[in-house]
């Protein structure tokens, strides 16, 4: 299990569900992403969080804001492609060739290998949802999946909140939803 993922952050953009709100996306991009990643340009559909679902896992989610939980339940589409607009670095919106030479490199247990195809500080390939972000804009959750080699990766939901519109985007919660 890699725990490392559990440290990586995601990016995320505006959102066009009913109900959400246009994201802060270089703030929660700031809050979110402190090492470097490359970002798969194609979007992740949020999956739905069903209620009444196990009560251990249902549990999980009580803290979040009811607002935020009612689109939660409802999920998100994946719409659209991340633009190199959408990220700052640390992280990279990639081309097919670079996951591919960053798997191969991981795989063959070449963690952080010199090659040109990506930046050799690369810990991991991140796949990313729109953000739900709450009416009042304090509250969003994205959800992510981080690839940091074989049988190493994480899928999870991030609350992120912050106390005042103008403050900065900090992460509340993770929630994961599959580990290996």
């Amino acid at each position: 299990m890699c725990r490392a993922v559990a440290a990586l952050a995601c990016a995320v953009a505006s959102s066009a569900i009913i109900g959400a709100q246009p994201a802060d996306e270089a703030g929660l991009h700031a809050a979110l992403l402190n090492r470097p990643v490359l970002v798969d340009p194609v979007r992740l559909a949020m999956p739905p969080v069903a209620r009444p679902a196990a009560p251990s896992r249902a549990s999980q989610f009580d803290a979040l804001p009811p607002a935020l939980l009612a689109m939660l339940e409802h999920g998100a589409e994946a719409v659209g492609a991340w633009r190199d607009a959408d990220f700052s670095a640390p992280a990279v919106l990639a081309t097919k060739d670079q996951i591919d030479a960053f798997v191969k490199a991981q795989s063959a247990g070449r963690s952080g290998a010199r090659t040109t195809a990506f930046p050799p500080e690369t810990t991991a390939v991140v796949r990313l949802s729109l953000a739900l972000v709450t009416p009042d804009q304090l509250d969003a959750v994205v959800y992510g999946e981080w690839y940091c080699g074989t049988l190493c990766g994480e899928g999870a939901y991030v609350w992120l909140h912050r106390d005042r519109a103008d403050a900065r985007w900090r992460e509340r919660k993770r929630i994961t939803r599959w580990i290996s």
